[in-house]
């Protein structure tokens, strides 16, 4: 059994505490390799159920294929790109216009009235 970090996983640390900024906080001594569900597995191959799992994944794992065929899709579509923080967007897309849906069902699903008001 390979206790990590492995060899593998030390050149990478090795390679990662010489280039990267220190100031990106990375506790654990493991590299992941892939991630499905609620495991992960490191460059040696071993596979840990992953209690960290950040925002991004903890409500639908990692590598979700509904999520993944989501992105796919849209990705083919259109990437769109951020929102400049003085400038707003520069068109219009109808994709944006599901975010406040988004919020509204949100919204109805915590406090079941259906009403949604806007302040300002």
């Amino acid at each position: 059994m390979i206790e990590p970090p492995g060899p593998r996983a030390k050149g990478i640390i090795y390679r990662d505490c010489n280039i990267m900024s220190s100031c990106m906080s990375r506790p654990y001594p493991l590299v992941m390799d892939r991630a499905r569900g609620a495991t992960i597995t490191d460059v040696e191959g071993k596979t840990y159920i992953d209690f960290v799992a950040g925002i991004a994944v903890m409500n639908v794992g990692h590598s979700n294929p509904e999520v993944s065929a989501a992105v796919t899709a849209q990705m083919e579509k259109m990437a769109l790109r951020a929102v400049h923080a003085h400038y707003g967007y520069c068109y219009r897309c109808p994709l944006h216009l599901t975010y406040p849906d988004c919020g509204i069902e949100s919204y109805r699903y915590v406090h079941g009235n259906g009403k949604f008001r806007r302040k300002g």
